[in-house]
């Protein structure tokens, strides 16, 4: 079933549903925090879209589909951190 869904919540309403193997994606960043100029340079930047991988769709207690994805948000002044959390559907992309 999950050979067809690429980067798109299923069409089908239900439960979560695991993405094994995760999907490569790729993330807004500017849409999910609110795009802005980057200022201050050794911030977690957030102005550009990042790669990452899709492990999971979900729905909200709104019934709206979320992602859950995991990606590297790096800081200006060099080293990041993987973090893994829901995002809106509509920041998510297949890469």
């Amino acid at each position: 079933m999950f050979d067809n869904v690429q980067a798109h919540p299923p069409s089908r309403p239900g439960g979560d549903r695991r993405i094994h193997p995760p999907r490569p994606v790729r993330i807004d960043l500017p849409a999910l925090f609110g795009g802005g100029p980057e200022a201050h340079p050794d911030g977690w930047r957030t102005a550009r879209p990042v790669d990452g991988d899709l492990h999971a769709w979900g729905r909200d207690t709104s019934g709206r589909w979320i992602a859950l994805v995991r990606y590297t948000l790096r800081r200006g002044d060099g080293p990041g951190m993987t973090v893994t959390h829901w995002v809106p559907s509509e920041v998510v992309e297949p890469r």
